[in-house]
């Protein structure tokens, strides 16, 4: 924060305050798509498809989305 701001140094209090009040300089709002082309919409539908199919109690499906946690 303190690299940010114009100040030498900040109070603990004062960088929870902050972040409390929705000031959070680490974190970016992006979406990153990458190159959509014929393999990419391929791959798109073949999830959507499994998303859409009706379930079946003998054969369980288990979905991992993708996260960095």
């Amino acid at each position: 924060m303190v690299l940010l701001t114009r100040h030498d140094s900040l109070a603990r209090e004062t960088v929870r305050r902050l972040a409390e009040n929705t000031l959070k300089p680490w974190r970016e709002k992006m979406w990153c798509i990458p190159k959509i082309d014929g393999e990419y919409v391929a791959r798109m539908e073949d999830a959507l498809d499994l998303y859409a199919e009706a379930s079946d109690p003998r054969h369980l499906m288990v979905y991992f989305e993708e996260s960095p946690t």
